[in-house]
């Protein structure tokens, strides 16, 4: 799990601006809500990582919208 939060920090800050800070920072923070052990923690992290990528394809198309 570390080394992928890790990638997704560096995925992530290029991306970093004025406007983009507020999703990011939310995106970068739902990791924290993986927690347990486990089965537990593997349905946490699967649902996480469904959210982050459905909030960084909406950033993407926000950017190329605008």
């Amino acid at each position: 799990m570390i080394g992928w939060y890790e990638a997704l920090v560096t995925e992530l800050l290029p991306q970093l601006r004025a406007d983009t800070v507020a999703p990011l920072v939310k995106i970068a923070s739902l990791p924290m809500e993986i927690r347990g052990y486990g089965p537990v923690k593997e349905i946490a992290a699967r649902e996480v990582k469904t959210t982050i990528a459905r909030l960084k394809s909406d950033l993407h198309t926000e950017r190329q919208a605008a």
